[in-house]
């Protein structure tokens, strides 16, 4: 497994460059879409349906779109940055205690194709609680990932391609759900996830 290569494809997910594939899309819905940020808000994302996965992103042909090779030129505060370890590790236990609970309710349930509505859920609730809950939930996702990834291969039999595109969707939808617990727009996850939802019409409300 090549981090380099999953890190350069989460950002060309999270920059429109390449497409989502939908684990299982509603009919008349697009199987592909792009995900791009609105107005250079790294918290306000957008979704672009495209035909198919070689359909360009529209929104690129913009010169003024955003790029994930943009730079930011803050520079690093010492105090902030040991405030904000502090933080995320006091938080690392209650946040994977949580995100584990969100997993369980997606077993419990026994509904099809909502893994995506239960990562988002999970990863929105965690940036709700604050930066350090945000962060505890980005590194057990990473750490989550990199063992699903292996478990794949090794036990399941997909090949290495196929698991890194499975571990980068997984990925993406985690940092979509971070974005969207500290964009502010929503109150609650059920609604900030909701369109993660219409992968299974029969899914009951006393679930979300």
């Amino acid at each position: 497994m090549d981090i380099s290569r999953v890190r350069k494809d989460v950002e060309d997910v999270f920059y429109g460059k390449k497409p989502v594939k939908r684990t299982n899309p509603k009919e008349g819905q697009s199987a592909y879409y792009y995900v791009m940020p609105k107005d250079n808000d790294p918290d306000d994302y957008e979704i672009i349906d495209v035909e198919s996965k070689d359909t360009p992103n529209p929104r690129l042909q913009n010169s003024s779109a955003p790029s994930s090779t943009a730079t930011n030129n803050n520079s690093v505060n010492p105090i902030k940055t040991l405030y904000n370890s502090i933080q995320t590790v006091n938080a690392f236990v209650p946040t994977v205690a949580d995100m584990a609970g969100e997993y369980f309710k997606m077993k419990n349930h026994g509904f099809r194709y909502l893994d995506d509505y239960h990562h988002c859920k999970a990863n929105f609730n965690a940036a709700q609680k604050g930066t350090g809950a945000a962060n505890a939930a980005r590194i057990a996702g990473d750490i989550k990932e990199g063992i699903d990834y292996y478990w794949n291969v090794l036990y399941k039999g997909l090949s290495p391609e196929a698991a890194h595109q499975d571990m980068v969707h997984d990925l993406s939808i985690n940092r979509l759900g971070l974005s969207k617990g500290r964009s502010g727009k929503w109150n609650n996850a059920k609604d900030a996830c909701a369109e993660f939802r219409d992968s299974n019409k029969d899914f009951h409300e006393k679930y979300w």
